[in-house]
């Protein structure tokens, strides 16, 4: 079973910042979300392997996955990492919604639809980066036969 979960809160999260490439460490509630996912890991799966994007957020929250679950270090892929937001990365979210509005972007859903916007990684991108990875790692493979948990961003899933 392939498992795809996203990182935990961090204080920009939290802040309404659109993070994009930037690192940032989880905040205290994320902290306790990647807790909740171990627990409900713990519950339904068997994980033996973890994935994780090399940005701090999902590396923290695959670290303590893996120690709550015992199982062995996450490998770390920069090829997980979050979309590349261009000139969007950092903006809070009343920013993000004026610079949407100003280009005559959609405003309904505007951390996830970029159709049109050249200057941000396109879905079709970051899928081809997803397939990269997993194939360089026999991801689809490898959870066929156990249960494999895959930590990265909204961007990506």
């Amino acid at each position: 079973m392939l498992i795809l979960a996203r990182h935990g809160a961090t204080a920009e999260n939290d802040a309404g910042t659109l993070l994009g490439r930037q690192p940032a460490g989880l905040s205290e509630r994320g902290v306790v979300e990647a807790r909740a996912l171990a627990d409900w890991l713990r519950t339904r799966y068997r994980v033996s392997t973890i994935h994780s994007s090399d940005l701090p957020r999902a590396v923290q929250t695959a670290d303590v996955v893996a120690s709550a679950l015992g199982i062995d270090e996450p490998r770390e892929h920069p090829l997980l990492r979050e979309r590349e937001l261009g000139p969007f990365e950092g903006l809070g979210r009343e920013e993000l919604l004026a610079e949407r509005r100003r280009r005559g972007l959609r405003t309904s859903s505007p951390t996830q639809d970029w159709h049109g916007v050249e200057e941000v990684e396109s879905d079709s991108a970051v899928w081809a980066r997803f397939e990269r990875f997993a194939s360089d790692c026999g991801l689809f493979a490898r959870a066929e036969e156990a249960d494999v948990l895959v930590v990265t961003h909204a961007g990506v899933i």
